[in-house]
């Protein structure tokens, strides 16, 4: 892809996910049965640029992997995918994650591997500075974060999402027109603040500088701030295959509506269809929704 052409960028974690759906969890030392397997690739970044590519977006994505089985599976995917990948190759084995899935909730518990930091890589800045939007997980940051500063220094628009609380991500916030966060990382934020988690968090946010801040809370939605006004969308009520990747699909489709210059409500509502598309089938990639979803009537009434 010409760099000239490119909508997002994303740089961050991309891993191959070993996925089982069981009828229960192990509680202790045990073995069970799984109802249904599959391998995907995955990863918060990664996930969410494939949302967005999915929806039409000239995409490209920069992150680590070793030369093994799992990273071919990962180059391999994107290149399906039709997002243009800049991979850094680690000495060490590629990341994995193990995904375990209720067949009954679609809840998941996740066992993700590692891999050691990454080394900086200056050719990602002509990608930084023609893209429209820079889209980052807080992983990787030693590329991750440079980045950000390049972006905000060209006029870029980037967009963060950050799941599990990690105090080397604050860094990332002076940065990003829009954050979204967990609920895992906003109780963090805000210190737990009993009942006043979400305002307490989303006030924090906004102590950053940036122009949205989004709280995603799962079954009940999500909360964004604009520094003016709150704004509260329901989530979409489906019956749930697997909720691994949600928040990812909520970050790429948050991506692509910055395309558009979308307000914050109609930007929040869309990722939510998505994010809900998305839990209707095993793992975090296959129940993407494609293009063909703008011309869905329960979009378009949804959408309302």
């Amino acid at each position: 892809m010409n760099p000239s052409e490119l909508d997002i960028f994303a740089i961050g974690h991309c891993c191959v996910d070993l996925i089982y759906q069981v009828d229960a969890f192990l509680s202790d030392d045990g073995k069970t049965s799984s109802v249904a397997t599959d391998i995907q690739a995955g990863g918060p970044a990664a996930n969410a640029v494939v949302a967005a590519a999915r929806l039409g977006a000239r995409t490209a994505f920069a992150g680590q992997i070793g030369r093994d089985v799992f990273g071919d599976l990962v180059r391999y995917a994107f290149e399906t995918e039709h997002v243009s990948f800049y991979p850094q190759y680690s000495t060490s084995q590629s990341r994995v994650a193990s995904c375990i899935v209720h067949s009954t909730s679609g809840a998941r518990q996740v066992y993700a591997s590692t891999l050691p930091d990454a080394t900086a890589d200056f050719a990602l800045r002509e990608l930084i500075e023609s893209c429209k939007v820079l889209l980052l997980d807080g992983h990787e940051a030693v590329n991750a974060l440079p980045a950000a500063h390049a972006a905000r220094s060209a006029g870029k628009r980037t967009v963060l999402g950050l799941g599990s609380f990690r105090a080397a991500s604050m860094a990332f916030l002076p940065l990003c027109e829009t954050v979204v966060i967990s609920e895992n990382f906003a109780r963090s934020l805000a210190q737990n603040a009993d009942d006043e988690w979400i305002p307490r968090s989303l006030e924090r946010l906004k102590q950053h500088g940036m122009k949205y801040a989004i709280v995603t809370v799962g079954a009940n939605g999500s909360i964004g701030f604009d520094g003016e006004n709150i704004f509260r969308v329901p989530a979409v009520h489906i019956k749930a295959v697997d909720t691994t990747g949600a928040g990812d699909a909520y970050l790429g489709a948050i991506a692509y509506a910055h395309l558009h210059d979308w307000p914050l409500p109609k930007m929040m509502k869309f990722a939510t269809f998505i994010a809900a598309e998305k839990c209707q089938r095993l793992g975090g990639r296959k129940g993407l929704p494609t293009q063909q979803i703008f011309s869905s009537p329960r979009f378009a009434t949804f959408m309302r």
